[in-house]
């Protein structure tokens, strides 16, 4: 009797332990069916969405370095705009400080640019007061200088002429050079200090070492000769294919 109790009052025990292992069993199991329905799909899409930030942060980062490239780009444009702004304001300031009397305005009457000569001439000559080896000039910079003066007419020798030189001077690294015409916008640097490596895109001005040509008269910038021959040339500012109106200087 007592052995009959016993034995129910264990099966009603192992029945309760069996229904709560039962229920233990299926809520990890619903558990581990959540994680795998919704944690791993949660897990996937932070992992997307940090992809796609990385790949957004990669995407700002080309797109700054784009930026700064244009920005340092637009640095240096600046800076060769002002030193050409600087060398053009030498030229006016040049002019404005002279004597209005020692300044003549004339146009171009015959152009020979592009043959042998490379020269202009102009319809002045010693009746106006025009001597060889005068400076001729625009707002922009040097010309050349006037040789061969008859009585009413005068001729330009520019710096485009083979038999064109002048003592000059780099703005920034202070290199004293001579520029030889060639017949092309850019004329040779022949002879410069040596030991001084000069800076392409500086600008170049007149050295005043001739005494008929002033100081600080703009010429032109340095760039690197297409020959690779470490030699050097200077761009004239002055757009010589337009020109019709200079300026002596007596």
């Amino acid at each position: 009797m007592i052995l009959s109790i016993v034995l129910l009052l264990l099966n009603g025990v192992s029945r309760e332990f069996n229904a709560v292992v039962e229920a233990s069993i299926k809520s990890k199991v619903v558990g581990i069916r959540n994680f795998f329905d919704y944690g791993i799909s949660e897990y996937f899409i932070d992992l997307s969405n940090k992809s796609k930030m990385i790949d957004e942060l990669r995407t700002e980062n080309i797109e700054l370095k784009k930026q700064l490239a244009n920005t340092y780009k637009l640095e240096l444009e600046n800076k060769y705009l002002q030193n050409k702004l600087n060398t053009l304001n030498s030229s006016i300031n040049f002019i404005d400080n002279k004597n209005l009397n020692n300044i003549i305005t004339t146009g171009i009457i015959a152009n020979s640019l592009g043959t042998i000569g490379n020269n202009l001439t102009i319809g002045l000559g010693s009746n106006q007061g025009i001597e060889n080896n005068q400076l001729v000039l625009t707002n922009r910079g040097i010309i050349g200088y006037t040789y061969d003066v008859k009585k009413e007419s005068a001729r330009i020798l520019t710096a485009l002429d083979n038999n064109f030189k002048i003592s000059a001077i780099t703005a920034k690294t202070n290199v004293n050079i001579v520029i030889s015409g060639n017949k092309t916008l850019t004329p040779d640097v022949t002879l410069y200090s040596q030991g001084i490596q000069i800076q392409e895109g500086e600008v170049v001005y007149t050295s005043g070492l001739e005494g008929n040509f002033p100081k600080f008269i703009a010429i032109g910038t340095v760039v690197a000769s297409p020959n690779n021959d470490d030699s050097w040339k200077v761009k004239l500012f002055e757009n010589f294919n337009s020109l019709h109106y200079v300026y002596i200087v007596k």
